[in-house]
């Protein structure tokens, strides 16, 4: 599972509506499938070169409770995955990589802001 991108610019309903709604759980990409060794993230080849070829969710507004740039919930390898937030509200937990399983977690990453984003 490679080069997957979430963005969640918010979670408002539409108007007229006041209601606000969360995302439970954001991935950038995942395995669910505890029997599934597979790679989410990782490099890949392009060129010749080795690029890497992580997953990544982008945080801008709304409210998220759980956020993975990369997930398996089986003995896979995460790697080269991140999430970014600059701005909303997280309710629970930020993950840049987790195996539930022993699979490796490499490279992965957590981004509170960015160059415009500096005061959250």
């Amino acid at each position: 599972m490679q080069a997957n991108r979430v963005t969640v610019n918010g979670t408002a309903a539409p108007s007229p509506s006041t209601t606000e709604y969360a995302i439970d759980r954001v991935y950038g990409g995942a395995i669910t499938d505890a029997t599934n060794a597979g790679v989410v993230g990782g490099t890949r080849t392009a060129d010749g070169k080795a690029v890497e070829a992580g997953n990544s969710v982008a945080i801008a507004g709304g409210t998220v409770t759980d956020a993975y740039g990369g997930y398996t919930a089986g003995n896979g390898v995460v790697e080269n995955n991140s999430v970014t937030v600059t701005g909303g509200m997280i309710q629970g937990e930020i993950y840049g990589g987790v195996s539930e399983g022993s699979g490796d977690v490499i490279n992965n990453a957590v981004n509170l802001g960015d160059e415009k984003h500096r005061d959250l």
